[in-house]
């Protein structure tokens, strides 16, 4: 039965007189045994947070990288931590302090084994269940079945090391707290390896996979060798023994509390994310960077909590107001990211002090009081020594729940109907109501209460004035008022469009300049290049939807049959169909064609699923140094194209890096990369790919563009265009580069170019950075 949490009852501070301890203090060898474990722990720690990174790239790689896919496979993830966390604490109550160690050390050494061939396994396995996952239950038990041992392995570990480790009841919040705090700064170190490019930029995803796992398997081996030590088994005889009457009430309620607030903050981050994601310059690191500060937060304050655990008094009340100091920290940092941004004059979004600095408003913070509250409550739980594993499990398993629920709520509901701005307020709030429980419970203390609550209104309130809602919260960010920025925010993403001169239109997405209207040349040319070149593009397929200026270009041919236009963020989609509502025309006529099929989903998902074939398929420009980018570069990518093409079907693609040609040209036989000296800067350079030759005749251009395209060109276009013809050379990538370089190439499990493209912006960055500061120190 479900039982609120008390605040009656006083709690016993570490060391009190409601438990009893039988057995002497550990020695100098048991520390040292101990030591070990908090290693190995740590070391598990990060590869853990490492076979995270890289499993969900390889899950999405196949699944997608759209809301669902990514949804379900955190969720899969998750569940197998909370059953391992359920299933680990019953074990360690089972077979004692002694034994819960030896299944660690199995279980890190199991872990390690499978890490080593997971990517086979998850990567390679995958397609063997596609046809189960074109369902959204389907997609979550596939990733559930691929996932589900490891997952669970690791679930058991901290509720088998809390039964190995604890001597007596009161050592369980330090004891506890103390390895949390450790595994999670390990995590923080995996995730810190994710976040820059030295390591897996040389040796790619699977060598670090397999860096990861040797780690587990030394881990474990090194503990099952320790374990003989005589003075570790003398330490470890004693046992808790007796508990003072009425000391083991049951902390449901408490393990129930932990589970919300696991919800509350799982929410917090992925709003936090969110938010950072738009104002911060991403690339395929930002996100692990982030996860790196928010984990060194979360692990510190564990570490912390377990010092001074004995000198926060009632337990109860700590924990409830850890929960207001994270809910108001919560709000106070993107409170204050909003009011930089709307005191700076422009282009805050991308200064190198403001990328350093609106993570650290955010994150850590916040973070520290969620890891104290985990070793505030590991200690209240622990009031029964026979059941001190198995609630240990509860408690990881109610607050890894929540996280699944928080993921799924904020995702597919909050940030959809609330937006980012209400979404933070709304979670901030609720975390409030844990702090105004603690000071109306300070019995006989009404000023204290009065003072609090005051305190918990003011600050919200103050927080909630320079925190604006709906556009308003978005147009601030980028620095432009409501009159001109118009956004559309769903759990796919933030699309903005700014219209800075009257019928000028900037598109961002996430953040980040897209493109815009009037069209610029580069799109338009990747649109209408394969109805210059293919003889009967009849069936199209266009990944990207953008402005709309790339499927706009192809869709002037009236060869073209059937256009299918993928896109992965439904705001774009909504605002392209604002725009030719506020009377764009090349929208307008572009949404009005009855052969038009616009879908928001995944891209290469849908060429996974689909049993089409298209005459062609156009992937639009997509910047490589963006999370993921490497999806639509690799060569895997390439081969399913090349198997989704009719014969005498061609592919066209942006070309952002040699490499890139070299990949398509390792898969297709027949690539041509287009150069004319009137396509100046990152698009000069088009490529079309087939698997029949693929004649490169000006002549038979023209006449297609006079033919086909120009009723629906204005002169001035069809004029560039045709200057563009007139102008452009071709060449093999295979010519320039010779067959050695087909060597280097871009990979699911190895994209050079998007780990490469994203160090080279960080190393700007951290230029641009240090640059100011390096003259000051010369002067």
């Amino acid at each position: 039965m479900f039982q609120a949490p008390d605040l009656s009852t006083p709690t016993a501070s570490p060391g009190g007189a409601c438990i009893r301890e039988a057995g002497g203090s550990p020695g100098a060898g048991s520390r040292r045994v101990e030591t070990v474990l908090q290693a190995a722990f740590f070391a598990s720690g990060t590869s853990a947070l490492i076979y995270q990174s890289i499993w969900q790239r390889a899950l999405n790689t196949h699944a997608g990288m759209d809301l669902y896919s990514v949804t379900t496979v955190i969720a899969a993830f998750m569940l197998g931590l909370g059953i391992g966390n359920l299933a680990g604490g019953a074990l360690a109550d089972r077979i004692g302090a002694r034994r819960s160690i030896v299944a660690y050390a199995l279980a890190e050494f199991l872990i390690g084994v499978f890490g080593w061939f997971s990517l086979d396994l998850i990567y390679e396995g995958y397609v063997w269940f596609l046809p189960l996952s074109s369902t959204l239950g389907g997609a979550f038990l596939v990733d559930l079945a691929l996932l589900a041992l490891p997952t669970f392995l690791m679930g058991t570990t901290l509720p088998l090391l809390a039964r190995g480790v604890v001597r007596a009841l009161a050592e369980s919040g330090p004891r506890v707290g103390r390895l949390y705090g450790l595994n999670t700064l390990g995590a923080a170190v995996g995730a810190g390896l994710m976040a820059q490019g030295l390591i897996i930029g040389t040796v790619g995803y699977r060598a670090v996979v397999h860096g990861a796992a040797l780690a587990n398997i030394l881990s474990g081996l090194l503990v099952l060798g320790m374990l003989g030590h005589r003075r570790w088994a003398a330490g470890h005889a004693g046992r808790p023994e007796t508990v003072a009457q009425g000391a083991r009430r049951s902390p449901m309620g408490w393990i129930v509390a932990y589970g919300v607030t696991g919800f509350l903050t799982l929410a917090l981050e992925v709003s936090w994310f969110r938010l950072l994601n738009v104002v911060l310059y991403s690339t395929t690191f930002t996100f692990s960077r982030l996860l790196m500060l928010y984990l060194l937060g979360l692990g510190v304050g564990s570490l912390v909590g377990a010092r001074w655990l004995g000198r926060l008094g009632d337990l109860r009340r700590a924990f409830l107001w850890c929960q207001l100091c994270t809910g108001l920290f919560a709000l106070l940092g993107p409170g204050l990211i909003v009011a930089w941004a709307s005191l700076s004059s422009g282009g805050v979004a991308h200064s190198a002090l403001f990328n350093l600095g609106a993570p650290l408003a955010v994150i850590p913070i916040p973070t520290f009081f969620m890891g104290v509250s985990f070793t505030v409550i590991q200690r209240l739980i622990a009031n029964d020594p026979s059941a001190l594993g198995r609630r240990t499990g509860a408690l990881l398993f109610a607050n890894t729940m929540g996280c699944v629920l928080g993921t799924l709520v904020t995702g597919f509901l909050l940030l959809e109907t609330l937006g980012s701005a209400g979404t933070l307020g709304l979670l901030s709030a609720a975390l409030g109501v844990f702090g105004l429980a603690a000071a109306r419970g300070a019995a006989g203390r009404w000023r204290v209460s009065a003072l609090a609550t005051g305190g918990v209104v003011v600050t919200a309130g103050a927080a909630l004035a320079v925190l604006p809602v709906g556009q308003s919260f978005w147009a601030t960010l980028h620095q432009g008022g409501t009159d001109r920025i118009v956004t559309a925010e769903d759990g796919t993403g933030v699309a903005v469009t700014d219209e800075h001169h009257r019928g000028e239109f900037t598109l961002y997405i996430n953040g980040e300049v897209q493109c815009g209207y009037p069209f610029s040349d580069f799109h338009t040319r990747l649109g209408v290049l394969p109805a210059l070149v293919h003889p009967g593009p009849s069936e199209v397929l266009v990944v990207g939807l953008g402005m709309g200026s790339t499927a706009w270009g192809i869709s002037l041919d009236a060869r073209v049959e059937s256009l299918v236009c993928i896109e992965i963020c439904g705001g774009v989609v909504e605002r392209v169909r604002g725009l030719a509502q506020q009377g764009v025309p090349e929208l307008r006529r572009l949404l009005g064609l009855p052969h038009l099929e616009l879908r928001v989903e995944d891209g290469r998902r849908y060429l996974l699923e689909t049993a089409r074939g298209f005459d062609v398929v156009i992937t639009d420009a997509v910047i490589p140094w963006y999370a993921y980018s490497g999806n639509l570069y690799s060569r895997e990518f390439y081969a399913l194209v090349w198997r989704r093409l009719k014969p005498g079907g061609q592919f066209y693609q942006w070309v952002p890096t040699p490499r890139i040609a070299r990949t398509v040209a390792a898969v297709f036989p027949y690539v041509w990369v287009v150069e004319s000296p009137v396509a100046t800067g990152a698009g000069r350079r088009l490529l079309v790919a087939g698997e029949a030759p693929i004649p490169f005749d000006p002549a038979a251009m023209a006449a297609r563009l006079r033919r086909y395209l120009a009723p629906g060109l204005s002169p001035e276009a069809a004029s560039r265009i045709d200057e563009f013809i007139a102008t452009a050379s071709a060449m093999d990538p295979r010519d320039k580069d010779g067959p050695g370089a087909l060597d280097d190439l871009n990979e699911d499990l190895f994209p050079r170019d998007e780990i490469e493209a994203a160090s080279e912006v960080e190393r700007g960055f951290l230029g641009r950075l240090l640059g100011p500061m390096a003259g000051r120190s010369r002067e």
